[in-house]
């Protein structure tokens, strides 16, 4: 079974065919997993997403945002899931292997924090290929 994530907005600015569209927060964002895209902890009432538009929209069309639920949840697994798992994992490899030394809980913390940093900076790169080969498909329909 296929899941997708359909919410509906206002065009409010076009550069380069490239949209800047409203999308009104409702109850369900504040649990939604797809926070990671629409970035809806601001706080206001309503939230911008900036997403390349097909030919024929204009600014102040509605129109209906639809996610592939699959891509959110590997989103979600990036972002959180492996982290936590290269964290936990890193942290006690170091604690095994420095053994009799009096800062291994630092050295381990350290270790495990540029770990990270090295995982996000993989991550960001792999993100910025994805995003010129358009394998993320969040798909714009137009509302009459």
């Amino acid at each position: 079974m296929y899941e997708q994530l359909i919410e509906e907005g206002k065009v409010v600015k076009i550069e380069n065919s490239v949209a800047e569209i409203e999308i009104t927060r409702s109850e369900s964002c504040n649990d939604c997993t797809a926070k990671i895209i629409c970035q809806s902890d601001s706080g206001l009432k309503t939230n911008r997403l900036k997403l390349e538009i097909p030919q024929g929209i204009l600014i102040n069309d509605r129109v209906k945002i639809i996610f592939g639920g699959n891509q959110l949840m590997w989103a979600a697994i990036l972002l959180y899931g492996f982290p936590i798992i290269i964290l936990v994992t890193t942290i006690y490899l170091i604690m095994q292997i420095i053994s009799e030394s009096g800062f291994k809980e630092l050295i381990a913390t350290v270790a495990s924090i540029f770990t990270l940093a090295v995982y996000y900076w993989i991550l960001q790169r792999f993100n910025k290929m994805s995003k010129s080969k358009k394998e993320i498909s969040i798909k714009l329909e137009r509302i009459i």
